[in-house]
């Protein structure tokens, strides 16, 4: 049975991982969607990922010029449907 001090540095560990893993994830993710033509099959499958990323994340933030989710924000008034029909 492991001990509590090894359980605790196990889950700061793995908490520090994911601090550092989100960050990279939403990154690719914004390069992905700017790579992406606004008619190109498969964006709309993208921005569901992102979506849903960004929900799961609890993130609700004003876009801001420069940083990902501005970007995203920039990148979506580009596409050919609503995202907010993608709900």
């Amino acid at each position: 049975m492991p001990s509590l001090s090894s359980s605790l540095a196990r889950h700061a560990s793995q908490k520090d991982a994911l601090e550092r893993v989100h960050p990279a994830i939403g990154e690719k993710l914004a390069e992905s969607i700017e790579q992406v033509a606004a008619s190109e099959k498969g964006l709309a499958a993208l921005l569901i990922v992102v979506r849903q990323f960004v929900k799961d994340k609890g993130i609700e933030a004003l876009p801001v010029e420069g940083r990902a989710i501005g970007r995203f924000n920039e990148r979506q008034k580009d596409c050919p449907f609503g995202l907010n029909e993608v709900n």
